[in-house]
């Protein structure tokens, strides 16, 4: 699947270019919950075929996958962030809420904001708050909000959604106790919250409790995991022929988005994309270019907000228009940059090392 996982990625980067004349593809927000989909069906799949119940060496690999590329990033950020502040002689972007929010007295604010930007767990609450000079306001459901948004002052502030993995990394090993129905039940209430939210809200920022709240996103994760676990079921009344048609109809939809009715169009996309999974991952499992996609996808979705700035150079405002093209280039060599120098080493490494503790346990037991 390492090629739709780049797709995916590179959808994102491309909405962040924030060209409205660019030829648009599948929804940035659609791409996000196929990856939690996609991360649901993975997490059934080590946790049955190499953790087993060894719930301490699952949280120590999926610690070594996220956390350390994440760091690096985060340090590159803060370094071109530092780097246009001394050129410019003030602080730069979001450095200057920070410096706002300190001189207002918001030390508290400052403390949690860099805090969960490190664990990455509460990392999605800025999204879900404003910033005024008195303090912190709930956004509400639907209408106007005050000040500015909280996420405006996360260094990566897409990584929202990696905290989200990280919740659902720490709940799938217990989660995978669970019975289909029970899996199920949750799902559903979790949809009916998402439903309900987008009933309320309206188009704009309103929408973030829909979009960026993790109650109503944990059905992507446990559709996924079920995708997993009755993949034998979807295999044998997927046939080849109709894997393909439906392989077909999620490239048609994913270059026509802009150009399909705005209610029921994401249904479609979820239930293709659930009912491929499973087929998708055995036809490409083996494929050595496929699995090199695949290891590009996660350093794309950091790195393509600091590439952005580093292309809008130090005057860059918020939201300044930039060529897809150029950005996704970009931020695609600086992924190939990550993954073969940093990622892949470390992936070899955090294999070995986990083989060695899995080894040991064996042994010892």
């Amino acid at each position: 699947m390492g090629l739709f996982r780049y797709l995916l990625a590179a959808t994102v980067v491309w909405t962040h270019a924030h060209n409205p004349s660019a030829p648009g593809f599948l929804n940035a927000g659609i791409a996000v919950t196929s990856f939690f989909m996609i991360s649901g069906f993975y997490m059934g799949l080590v946790l049955e075929t190499k953790y087993g119940s060894n719930t301490r060496v699952f949280y120590l690999s999926r610690f070594l996958r996220i956390y350390p590329i994440y760091y690096l990033t985060l340090v590159f950020a803060l370094t071109l962030l530092v780097a246009a502040s001394l050129w410019q002689g003030n602080w730069a972007d979001r450095l200057s809420f920070y410096a706002h929010a300190w001189e207002g007295g918001h030390n508290l604010l400052v403390g949690l904001l860099l805090l969960v930007q490190v664990v990455l767990v509460g990392i999605d609450l800025p999204c879900l708050l404003s910033y005024t000079d008195t303090g912190v306001h709930l956004l509400p459901l639907a209408g106007a909000f005050e000040g500015i948004l909280l996420e405006r002052m996360l260094f990566l502030p897409q990584a929202w959604t990696i905290g989200f993995e990280v919740l659902f990394y720490l709940g799938v090993p217990w989660i995978r106790r669970w019975k289909t129905k029970t899996i199920l039940i949750v799902a559903l209430s979790s949809f009916t919250l998402k439903i309900f939210l987008r009933c309320l809200g309206s188009d704009g920022e309103t929408s973030k409790w829909e979009y960026q709240f993790f109650p109503p996103q944990l059905v992507f994760f446990l559709l996924g995991f079920l995708a997993h676990r009755h993949r034998h079921w979807i295999s044998g009344h997927i046939s080849p022929a109709r894997l393909r048609t439906g392989l077909l109809l999620i490239i048609g939809m994913f270059f026509a988005w802009p150009h399909l009715p705005a209610i029921g169009t994401d249904l479609v996309w979820w239930g293709l994309v659930f009912f491929s999974i499973p087929g998708l991952f055995q036809a490409t499992r083996f494929s050595r270019v496929d699995a090199f996609l695949g290891s590009l996808s996660y350093p794309l979705y950091l790195v393509h907000i600091p590439i952005r700035w580093l292309l809008l150079g130090p005057s860059g405002s918020y939201g300044a228009t930039l060529s897809p093209i150029h950005l996704l280039l970009a931020s695609t060599l600086a992924s190939i940059v990550l993954a073969v120098v940093f990622e892949n080493r470390l992936e070899s490494w955090r294999a070995r090392l986990v083989q060695r503790i899995l080894a040991s346990q064996k042994h010892a037991s």
